[in-house]
């Protein structure tokens, strides 16, 4: 199979339909697919092209992105993006949405976004940096697991809550950077919210470093500096 044309009856389409295609190189979707995620294009390694109709009132694609109509929502790609920006005025990511991208280097995220779904990024080797914005309030669980060449994670002042495992098995990670005003505290967790690794640097606010460092959930935080 090369060629794949989803025409405008189709609303529909289950997990794993079009994966693991090791000849396709082209997609073409009509008017009438209302979702799409990322099970649904997994693996498909000589994929070239993919077009979705302009007329279809659910879905659009922009830069080899894929987003609701209403630009709020990153849903997918189906390529192995290297450098990935995620457009203004999206405000979630969705879950699964840029797993195991072998290729994923860097991310920028847009001064819109409030929410990242679970294993939206899990298992990207190559990423080093995330740089969250202002605004941003919440994880869903392992949103960054396993990501084995993160080394630095700055994490705003608006973030309300982080989930399961949220960066768990990052082995590299040397800088958490946390600039809420209060210990961040998990929805549910196991240890700390973040597993952090021997010799990681935990970086907060000045005024809560004692807080940090008597709180049981943080007790892997061996090295806790302040910051202004």
């Amino acid at each position: 199979l090369k060629h794949l044309v989803i025409p405008d009856s189709i609303e529909f389409v289950d997990e794993y339909n079009f994966s693991s295609l090791p000849s396709l190189r082209s997609i073409f979707i009509g008017k009438g697919l209302k979702h799409i995620t990322s099970w649904i294009l997994q693996n498909n390694k000589k994929l070239r092209s993919f077009v979705i109709n302009r007329e279809n009132p659910h879905l659009y694609v922009e830069k080899g992105i894929i987003y609701t109509t209403d630009g709020k929502i990153a849903l997918t790609t189906p390529f192995n993006i290297k450098h990935l920006r995620i457009k203004e005025g999206v405000e979630a990511v969705e879950h699964v949405a840029f797993w195991w991208n072998p290729n994923l280097s860097t991310i920028t995220f847009p001064s819109t976004l409030k929410s990242i779904g679970d294993n939206s990024f899990a298992g990207c080797p190559k990423l080093k940096k995330l740089v969250f914005p202002e605004g941003f309030e919440t994880f869903i669980s392992q949103c960054f697991w396993n990501c084995d060449s993160l080394e630095t994670v700055e994490l705003p002042s608006t973030l309300m809550g982080m989930d399961y495992e949220t960066f768990a098995y990052c082995p590299n990670l040397k800088t958490v950077i946390i600039r809420k005003e209060q210990v961040l505290m998990p929805k549910t967790f196991r240890n700390s919210p973040i597993y952090l690794p021997e010799g990681c640097t935990l970086k907060v606010p000045k005024h809560l470093v004692e807080e940090y460092k008597t709180n049981p959930l943080w007790a892997e935080a061996t090295n806790i500096e302040g910051i202004e």
